[in-house]
């Protein structure tokens, strides 16, 4: 991991990009190693958190393709502005009131500001190495990136544990919401590809009703280009499940699960903290690992999803809080660490420049559908009943769902690259 981050100073595209990487981890980490107990300092019951997590799904899933759509046809740089600003204004917005409608509505706001930002900055590297002749750098970029996002999460967390450790929980919103105003200055020091310079000048000179009938038309290729794609299907499927069972495990319950193990909110913070230095890690390895399987990708699935189930088998029959930390990093490895470049550079082959950022936002999309149901019952079930009882449930529903999709998905994909999609 160390050659790749010393290759990665910020002098040109890339490095930038990483830098970016870095800032925005560090953003990120700084409210989420402390957030739901934050929220249940706050008066909230675990349900009401998970409420506010489905308002955050359901805004994904409204914003997440007409956000792609734009980042495609206008800026991707401002797109990743935008985005990180909304994420300044929810900071703000939470640091203001305890109102649970105000708190609804900034939710929302957030869940667009994700939308934003999800796709855009990989679309953006991606089409600048392809640019430069460097396609075959992909993983590694998207791998370095994916490091240098979890190095920051580090020293979020390591902040947002020691401004709580100090003052109080609130502290470390605060230190989000500033990050997240320096993120947004970063990403418009980032480069646009050229290529597709022509096309948005078009969009830019177009009548607003012909701009209007541009992204409709837009978001149906993109999505007619993830319907067509069986192994685009594949990897959206298994980035969305590993996405389900990872922020459910960890951001809901994990805080206080670790809590019932007598740890203080400074040192699940702390704990965060080693997630993300694990992930770092392991984001790097990511496509030595692919070149060890030989590129196929079959394998790849296989050997994630079997990663997965373990840690999650493991947290939740935890007897004591060592096993579950040692679990919680071994999930938070798999679907932070070594899945994300492999399945972006995967997607990322298979779509054209045009529709990149949209496509990579039907990801996200999905997510938040599968949220907006998902979260609330799982709050629900942790205030009626008991956190151990809902982990359960939680454990025998995603298990076999995992199992299937990773065994299903692994068929669809024939090898490193798929010659019906280019």
């Amino acid at each position: 991991m160390g050659r790749s981050l010393c290759r990665s100073v910020p002098t040109d595209n890339v490095g930038r990009y990483y830098l970016f990487s870095f800032l925005f981890g560090a953003a990120i980490n700084a409210i989420v190693s402390i957030l739901v107990l934050f929220w249940l300092d706050r008066g909230l019951s675990l349900g009401q958190v998970m409420i506010l997590m489905s308002t955050y799904g359901i805004s994904l899933l409204i914003f997440e393709i007409p956000t792609g759509v734009l980042a495609d046809r206008f800026s991707r740089k401002w797109s990743l502005a935008i985005g990180a600003l909304l994420q300044t204004t929810v900071g703000a917005i939470i640091l203001s009131t305890n109102f649970y409608p105000a708190l609804l509505g900034a939710y929302l706001l957030l869940g667009m500001g994700v939308a934003f930002l999800s796709g855009s900055g990989e679309a953006l590297i991606f089409d600048f190495l392809k640019q430069e002749g460097r396609d075959g750098e992909v993983q590694r970029v998207f791998g370095a990136g994916l490091s240098w996002f979890h190095v920051g999460g580090v020293t979020g967390a390591v902040t947002a544990g020691l401004l709580v450790a100090s003052f109080e929980l609130s502290a470390a919103v605060w230190a989000h919401t500033f990050l997240f105003f320096v993120v947004a200055g970063v990403a418009l020091w980032l480069d646009e590809p050229e290529v597709l310079n022509d096309r948005r000048k078009l969009a830019r000179s177009a009548s607003f009703r012909t701009q209007s009938i541009g992204l409709l038309t837009d978001t149906r290729s993109s999505s007619a280009i993830v319907l067509r794609s069986r192994s685009v299907k594949a990897l959206i499927a298994v980035g969305l499940t590993l996405s389900i069972v990872s922020s459910l495990a960890e951001i809901p319950f994990s805080q206080p699960f670790l809590v019932e193990f007598g740890l203080r909110p400074e040192h699940v913070a702390y704990v965060w903290a080693s997630f993300s230095a694990a992930a770092a890690i392991f984001a790097a390895l990511s496509a030595r690992l692919s070149r060890l399987l030989h590129g196929d990708e079959r394998r790849f699935i296989l050997v994630i999803a079997a990663l997965m189930v373990l840690g999650l088998i493991a947290m939740v029959n935890a007897p004591v809080a060592g096993v579950a930390i040692v679990s919680l990093i071994l999930m938070f490895v798999v679907a932070s660490g070594l899945a994300p470049p492999f399945l972006n550079a995967g997607i990322n082959r298979r779509i054209p420049s045009e529709h990149r950022a949209s496509v990579l936002s039907i990801w996200s999309m999905a997510f938040g559908l599968v949220s907006f149901f998902a979260a609330p019952l799982f709050g629900f079930l942790v205030d009626g009943h008991s956190l151990r009882t809902s982990l359960l449930i939680f454990e025998f529903t995603f298990l076999p769902l995992l199992l299937l999709i990773a065994v299903v998905s692994a068929r669809a994909l024939i090898g490193p690259t798929d010659p019906t999609v280019e």
